[in-house]
């Protein structure tokens, strides 16, 4: 059975707002460690204080810039002690796990072996209390960073996370690493994590409703760059889950192109993001 002892918690943040101390409480209950690593917010100083006033437990890594989701987490990992801890479970700042999280993944864990992640089905609106609904999973490739399981064993054998990413498809290219080298990943059904992505705007036209993420500029140049690169490094052993994920990409500019707020600005960084996509290498 997963014991809070055996894992640890590594959370991100970037200019978080004072919800993050509802996170931090959720996830005491969950670990006995916790690291938060901050990259590089304005508020540091607001955040390491909500953090003192959480718990003298949880340890606080500011960094001097934003170094991208890749570098913070790798920077989280290095502090952990593998031979007590068998896993680490990583948050985005603006999630919110249930207080019963730890028996979702001890189902699988129970029933599955060679897990190397196990991952989170997500709604905004989540119910995070406590739930007796049957447990569903199942083997996928679809993995985000925020809740997601990690074994510690994939850290020796498959390395950490690619910082050169920055952000977006960070969390798909390291599933995809996991799973080539032999080990299962895994995603809860169940919707039980509270997560928000991106600043949703909703339009209306001819009676269907169409949602955009609403990224900003600065996101959607890596969106698409790293979309690209990820699908010239693995369509030959993922090419089903690479054609998914361009025809995704495509819908999304779409979107952004009818839709979105600051059009212009976007589609600039959308058109450079393909540029570097194709030239770049990671």
């Amino acid at each position: 059975m997963l014991e809070p002892t055996h894992i640890s918690i590594i959370i991100v943040t970037f200019n978080p707002d004072n919800s993050i101390l509802k996170l931090l409480n959720s996830c005491l209950l969950l670990s006995s460690q916790i690291i938060v690593v901050d990259n590089g917010s304005k508020n540091s100083d607001i955040i390491k204080k909500e953090i003192n006033q959480a718990s003298d437990n949880i340890q606080f890594i500011p960094l001097e810039k934003n170094y991208g989701i890749g570098y913070a987490i790798n920077r989280g990992i290095r502090e952990i002690d593998f031979s007590s801890k068998k896993w680490v479970i990583t948050f985005d700042q603006d999630s919110l796990p249930p207080h019963d999280l730890l028996r979702y993944y001890d189902y699988v864990v129970t029933n599955e072996n060679n897990i190397g992640l196990i991952g989170l089905n997500y709604s905004y609106y989540a119910n995070i209390e406590s739930s007796n609904k049957k447990i569903i999973y199942k083997k996928s490739l679809d993995q985000i960073t925020s809740g997601l399981m990690h074994n510690t064993e994939i850290f020796k054998n498959v390395g950490l996370y690619n910082e050169k990413m920055f952000i977006d498809c960070v969390d798909f290219e390291y599933t995809l690493r996991v799973n080539r080298a032999g080990y299962k990943t895994i995603t809860i059904e169940n919707k039980v994590l509270n997560h928000r992505i991106g600043n949703p705007k909703t339009v209306y036209f001819c009676g269907f409703k169409i949602i955009s993420m609403n990224h900003n500029s600065f996101r959607q140049y890596f969106i698409v760059r790293n979309h690209i690169w990820l699908a010239k490094k693995y369509f030959r052993k993922y090419p089903f889950y690479i054609l998914k994920k361009i025809y995704h990409l495509l819908v999304r500019i779409i979107k952004t192109i009818l839709i979105d707020d600051d059009k212009l600005k976007k589609i600039t960084k959308i058109l450079l993001g393909i540029k570097d996509g194709i030239i770049y290498h990671m």
